[in-house]
């Protein structure tokens, strides 16, 4: 049965958001016996959500210290124990302290625990990647239980890239035989990449030479993404307004009629080439299109 003041915690947890309360939870996480640890763990993350929509910054600063033993808690084999952690991760803003942790677990991992883990280490608020960062992420690209993980968080954060290294990375990732959702990820990043003076030529370069043997699904992926992710997709586009699937092309025509592209004179060309397609569903849709951009 759970201890009352826990049960109190649970059903009104905006009432304990006072650096006490929370003291006494986290002491709580140290329990030997397993059922009150995890009450302390529940009672814990809704305190942490209440904190996040009514913030009082010494509890908050209580839960930063003890993140790295929070992480901990990612390799618990109980799904419950693992939620509440990665929860808690979510809403208090980790620490150098706790990105180093989070490495150390990942020299290593668990395989049920890999994909928290580098959720985890992407969380945390970087003006660049620090390298060892930066090189886990991508040393998961192609492994399984982290590809997804590890994908999403260089996506997200693609503007944080520093290391040449990763955009090889990220090309292997996105071969045919890639883990899919690593191979979705790294696509998408690279086409974000195209926008960055840094690594703009290299991304372009790769992403050219990905579409030599990409499936239809990768390229109408690649179509898309040069429509929003960047303004410097053009001569990709150009290349793709060529396709043979239809889906294809008319991915290229809905990026191509974007704000990044509209109005632009370069676009036009494969845009009123695309007008003339020889599949009905992309002609009417550059027609509309074409309508609109005269209005």
């Amino acid at each position: 049965m759970s201890d009352p003041w826990i049960t109190a915690v649970d059903d009104d947890p905006e009432s304990f958001r006072d650096p006490d309360s929370v003291a006494r939870l986290l002491a709580g996480l140290r329990e030997a016996d397993d059922e009150r640890r995890l009450d302390s763990l529940r009672a814990l993350t809704r305190v942490v959500k209440a904190l996040a929509d009514d913030p009082t910054p010494a509890s908050q600063a209580l839960v930063q210290a003890e993140l790295p033993a929070v992480v901990d808690l990612l390799l618990d084999r109980s799904g419950e124990a693992s939620g509440c952690a990665i929860s808690i991760l979510r809403r208090i803003e980790t620490t150098d302290a706790t990105v180093e942790h989070l490495l150390r677990h990942l020299a290593e991992p668990p395989e049920h625990a890999t994909a928290l883990l580098l959720e985890a280490l992407g969380l945390h608020t970087y003006a660049a990647f620090p390298e060892p960062v930066e090189r886990t992420f991508c040393r998961f690209l192609s492994a399984a239980p982290g590809a997804r993980a590890a994908g999403y968080a260089l996506y997200c954060s693609f503007s944080r890239i520093r290391l040449r290294t990763t955009l090889d990375a990220l090309r292997l990732a996105a071969a045919p035989d890639g883990i899919a959702w690593g191979r979705y990820y790294s696509l998408l990043t690279l086409c974000c990449l195209t926008s960055r003076d840094e690594h703009g030529a290299i991304a372009i370069e790769h992403l050219g030479a990905i579409l030599d043997d990409a499936s239809t699904k990768s390229r109408q992926e690649i179509a898309d993404a040069l429509g929003w992710a960047t303004t410097r997709g053009l001569p990709l586009l150009r290349r793709l307004a060529d396709d043979p699937e239809a889906g294809v092309r008319l991915a290229v025509a809905k990026s191509l009629v974007r704000d990044e592209y509209r109005g632009r004179r370069e676009a036009q060309e494969p845009l009123h080439r695309l007008a003339a397609d020889g599949d009905a569903e992309v002609r009417e849709f550059v027609e509309l299109a074409l309508a609109d951009l005269i209005v």
